[in-house]
């Protein structure tokens, strides 16, 4: 009879155990995921296009575009704590479907406090799809205004640096591409969307302030952005591509990366390493 009593003993203790390690790996996971007071920077890997989360120092969530598909919820669920489903601003650059993708998604999952975008003109299910669930779900829209800076209160700062009102209303979504600047104590963060040479020139010819420690590559490396004159003004200690393997465009282009290399700018790209998570 004891020895009854000693196995039932253990099936209860290895019962326990079994429940309780579930419960001690998401509270692990909760744990790594609180805020650690300084700000973070992940260009999730979603393949051929972009989705950029940003976290400041007190745990504030920016997500900047959607990818190509639904694989930023994944990447969002990875960096993300699973009790606290808010995302504070979302961001996309410009209309095309490799940015936007998954943001509808996005507004259903999460509780998203402002939107950001340039209203260009653009035509596509998808977009107007996304437009709609902003309406109905009634999140403050932010428009573009290079003379204001979103400062989240706790060290980061936002920096809105184009497109121009002018632009607005383009039809070139590359040319009016939303290009943003995080900034964070010493640290900073260019995010160009798709801009072209162009809307890089453009922005260099009128003062913009462009240095940063780290650039994200333009249109995921394509040749005819990223100029020598973009670099020397960014000046930057690294960039970062999100770009998707084997992809059918040739991205990143061997001319980019020839300009990269020419002002020995070491450079990382997501289809090397997956997601890359910056301190900045």
């Amino acid at each position: 009879m004891p020895t009854v009593s000693l196995w039932r003993r253990r099936k209860v203790w290895l019962l326990c155990g079994a429940l309780l390690l579930p419960c001690a790996l998401v509270a692990g996971r909760e744990f790594r995921l609180l805020p650690d007071g300084q700000a973070h920077a992940y260009i999730l890997d979603v393949g051929q296009g972009d989705a950029i989360l940003l976290v400041s120092p007190s745990g504030k969530r920016i997500l900047i575009d959607g990818g190509p598909d639904l694989s930023a919820l994944e990447q969002l669920g990875a960096h993300l704590p699973f009790f606290d489903r808010r995302i504070d601003l979302v961001a996309f650059t410009h209309p095309d479907s490799d940015h936007i993708t998954a943001l509808p998604e996005v507004l259903k999952r999460y509780r998203v406090g402002r939107i950001l975008f340039s209203p260009v003109e653009h035509v596509s299910g998808q977009y107007e799809r996304l437009l709609t669930l902003v309406e109905a779900k009634r999140i403050p829209v932010i428009l573009p205004d290079p003379s204001q800076d979103i400062d989240f209160g706790d060290g980061l700062v936002l920096d809105i640096l184009w497109p121009p009102k002018n632009l607005m209303r383009s039809e070139d979504t590359n040319r009016a591409s939303l290009v943003l600047r995080a900034l964070a104590g010493s640290g900073s963060v260019l995010l160009t969307g798709d801009i072209d040479e162009a809307g890089e020139e453009a922005m260099i010819g009128a003062g913009t302030p462009l240095a940063a420690t780290v650039l994200k590559v333009s249109h995921h490396g394509s040749a005819g952005a990223t100029s020598l004159p973009l670099l020397s003004a960014t000046h930057p200690a690294l960039a970062v591509i999100s770009v998707g393997k084997d992809n059918r465009f040739g991205h990143p282009s061997p001319e980019m990366l020839a300009r990269l290399s020419q002002l020995k700018i070491p450079v990382r790209t997501t289809m090397e390493e997956g997601t890359i998570d910056l301190v900045f």
